[in-house]
């Protein structure tokens, strides 16, 4: 679970946006893409991505923050 951190608190990871062309998976691979429609990769190429990704390293048993909230 990822929780917006309380005020005292920063964040400790970030969420990253990118794209993964659809070349990079084997043609085999597309049915097992989630939330894909068969014919979507006639219409892009591309499959949008979320990274989550730490701003430091993480302690076992730490929780998770981000910043919810754009500044």
């Amino acid at each position: 679970i990822i929780n917006h951190p309380p005020p005292e608190i920063s964040a400790n990871i970030l969420f990253v946006d990118f794209n993964i062309p659809y070349t990079w998976f084997p043609s085999s691979f597309k049915n097992y893409i989630p939330y894909l429609q068969r014919n979507h990769f006639d219409k892009c190429d591309h499959l949008k991505s979320i990274a989550v990704v730490s701003s430091r390293a993480i302690e076992p048993d730490e929780e998770l923050y981000a910043n919810y909230i754009e500044d």
